[in-house]
């Protein structure tokens, strides 16, 4: 991968994290997280699923959760450590590769998290309004 490719990527994901905490686009991107998140949580839980029912073990879909969540949280560390090790070799194309690999890895979920989200607390606070020196407060009226 160029470094020019690699830069542009880094750009788009960064404004599509960016953008995922918007209103309108945010609630399409988080949809499509959503969707790449899905499929790939669904086909390797229906697989194991299906393979340790039919060897008679027990399993919830609680446990299949947890056991993709462990893979997940390992898969992270590891592509952090691939890029290390294409760095070490002084393999640039590679390098850049795994990194964009990592960087997927961190933004998909954040995508979607951030989408689920109730908007920004600055956008909150900017809509509450003061209240009035006549309305009856916690401690009761307001003196004065």
């Amino acid at each position: 991968m160029g470094q020019r490719a690699f830069i542009a990527s880094l750009i788009f994901l960064a404004v599509l994290v960016a953008l995922s905490a918007t209103p309108f686009p945010g609630i399409l991107i988080g949809f499509a997280g959503w969707l790449v998140a899905g499929l790939a949580a669904a086909v390797p839980m229906i697989l194991i699923g299906g393979v340790l029912k039919l060897a008679g073990i027990p399993v919830t879909d609680t446990v299949l959760y947890w056991a993709l969540g462990v893979v997940y949280v390992v898969l992270v560390p590891v592509a952090g450590f691939r890029v290390w090790r294409q760095v070490q070799l002084q393999n640039a194309g590679k390098a850049r590769r795994a990194g964009l690999e990592l960087a997927l890895l961190v933004a998909i979920p954040l995508i979607v998290w951030i989408s689920t989200k109730p908007r920004l607390a600055v956008l909150r606070l900017s809509q509450t309004r003061q209240p009035r020196s006549t309305e009856v407060h916690r401690f009761g009226p307001k003196p004065g």
